[in-house]
C-alpha cells in the first residue's frame, strides 16, 4: 500500500505495475502533536532518525555559513562525524513530549531530504504550529495548496536557502501557528490510537 499518490504513480511505471494499489496515507496523533510552547527567534530546526547528505546534512552544512550567527540551527537525530561551529545537535530525542517541544520552540523546520515519500517530520511539525520549508520531492506537497504559507518548498538547494533567507527575514515568530494548525488538521488528523 502506497503512502502518497506519488509512490502509486512510481509504482504504476514499475515491474509492480500490474498490482492494484490503494494509496493509505499515514495519519498523526493531531491530539498529540499539537502547540505545547511558544516558538524562539530565530530557531531553524531539522529533524531526522539518522543524519546523511542524503537527508540534507551537507545543506546544514551550507546553510550555517549563509545564516547570520545568531540564528540558531539545531538537528534532532544522530549525526556521525564533525559539525560546523554555530549548529545544535541535540542527538536522538525518544521521548515524544521532548520532540513536541522541540518543534513547537522552532521558528521554522527545514527539510532537505533528498529522498521521501511523505515525511513524517513536515505533517509533525505543522500540527505543532511550525512552519515547514521542504525539498519538493515525492509527495511531500501532495494535498498542500501551493499558496499556503504554512509550509513553502524548492527543488533545489538554492531555491530552498532564499526560501530560509526570505522567511526569516519577513516572519515574525508564531505567526503562522494557526495555520499550520489547520493545514495538519485538515490534512493529516486522526484520533488517539490510529
Amino acid at each position: 500500500l502506497p503512502v502518497s499518490d506519488w509512490l502509486s504513480d512510481q509504482l504504476s511505471k514499475s515491474f509492480l505495475n500490474h498490482i492494484p494499489r490503494t494509496t493509505v496515507r499515514l495519519d498523526i496523533d493531531t491530539n498529540l502533536f499539537q502547540p505545547s510552547a511558544e516558538p524562539m527567534p530565530n530557531r531553524v530546526l531539522g529533524v531526522a532518525n539518522i543524519w546523511t547528505d542524503l537527508k540534507g546534512l551537507d545543506f546544514f552544512r551550507h546553510l550555517r555559513q549563509e545564516l547570520p550567527s545568531d540564528i540558531e540551527i539545531r538537528l534532532v537525530g544522530t549525526i556521525r562525524g564533525e559539525l560546523p561551529q554555530g549548529i545544535h545537535a541535540t542527538g536522538p530525542i525518544a521521548s515524544r513530549t521532548a520532540l513536541i517541544e522541540e518543534y513547537s520552540r522552532a521558528t521554522v523546520l527545514v527539510n532537505p531530504t533528498r529522498a521521501d515519500t511523505l515525511p513524517l517530520t513536515n505533517r509533525e511539525a505543522l500540527s505543532c504550529g511550525t512552519p515547514v520549508i521542504s525539498r519538493d520531492i515525492g509527495g511531500t506537497f501532495e494535498g498542500i495548496a501551493t499558496d499556503n504559507p504554512a509550509m513553502k518548498g524548492a527543488r533545489t538547494d538554492d531555491g530552498l536557502l532564499r526560501l530560509i533567507k526570505d522567511f526569516l527575514n519577513t516572519t515574525s515568530p508564531g505567526e503562522l501557528r494557526n495555520r499550520c494548525r489547520e493545514t495538519a488538521l485538515a490534512l493529516y488528523g486522526s484520533s488517539p490510537g490510529l
